[in-house]
């Protein structure tokens, strides 16, 4: 489950940063 919450955080912050 915590891979998943690090994993959906980076794709956000990835968008963001887009």
């Amino acid at each position: 489950i915590l891979v998943l919450m690090s994993f959906i955080s980076v794709m956000e912050n990835h968008l963001l940063k887009w």
